[in-house]
């Protein structure tokens, strides 16, 4: 379980393009796009899974192509 629980599909930032570089953006919309297609339970999984393989997020962006 994760605690407390989140939707990741509804979550997010207000303008998050001012707190991102555009690289970073362009990267984040790309997992979501790829977390879409599963249900939220699931997606969480696979985010946590993938976001722990990186020491940092910086790391875990620049691993993503496109």
């Amino acid at each position: 379980r994760i605690y407390p629980a989140i939707d990741i599909f509804l979550s997010g930032t207000r303008r998050e393009e001012l707190l991102l570089q555009p690289w970073e953006l362009e990267k984040i919309n790309l997992i979501r796009r790829g977390l879409a297609g599963h249900k939220p339970e699931e997606a969480i999984q696979r985010l946590l899974m993938f976001v722990k393989k990186f020491p940092t997020n910086t790391q875990m962006l620049k691993e993503i192509p496109g």
